[in-house]
């Protein structure tokens, strides 16, 4: 079964209290084995997400946005040609953090990727150096920080309440 990504949210839910690391693990874990899809919007094995849409719906799931279809959001557009005005539809709801602040779970890592100009991809900090993120190869997953994947670092942000 389909479960398309539209779970609105109500912006501005509670953050980092005893339950909120493992409600943010529980509903990445939800989305695993989704497929990787440019440009795709629907949850599940027979669906398909990028980075982009996985975070937003995976942010409106949690209740700290709506859930929407990012601008600049042309099919015919490579995401890493254009990753800049693509991830910025995303940083558009976060503020961005200092260097040195502690991230926490929910939080948005962005990464560079060969081709892009600034931010060709980006993962949710699940805590203790791991991350979800739709792979290309692998579709959504956790990982860990360690991989070489991670190691073009350009961002952490956190959704504004």
């Amino acid at each position: 079964m389909v479960d398309p990504i539209v779970h609105p949210g109500t912006p501005g839910a509670l953050r980092p209290g005893s339950d909120w690391r493992s409600r943010v693990e529980s509903v990445c874990r939800a989305w695993y084995g989704t497929p990787f899809r440019d440009k795709g919007q629907v949850k599940g094995v027979n669906g398909g997400v990028d980075c982009c849409t996985f975070i937003i719906g995976v942010a409106a799931e949690l209740g700290l946005i709506p859930f929407f279809v990012p601008a600049y959001y042309s099919q015919s557009m490579p995401i890493n040609e254009h990753g800049d005005r693509y991830m910025n539809t995303v940083k558009s709801y976060c503020r961005e953090l200092a260097k040195g602040e502690v991230w926490l779970p929910g939080d948005v890592l962005f990464f560079h990727l060969p081709g892009a100009a600034s931010s060709g991809h980006a993962a949710i900090y699940l805590g203790n150096q791991r991350v979800a993120h739709a792979d290309w190869r692998d579709g959504v997953r956790e990982d860990t920080l360690a991989r070489t994947l991670f190691r073009r670092f350009s961002g952490a942000y956190r959704f504004k309440e």
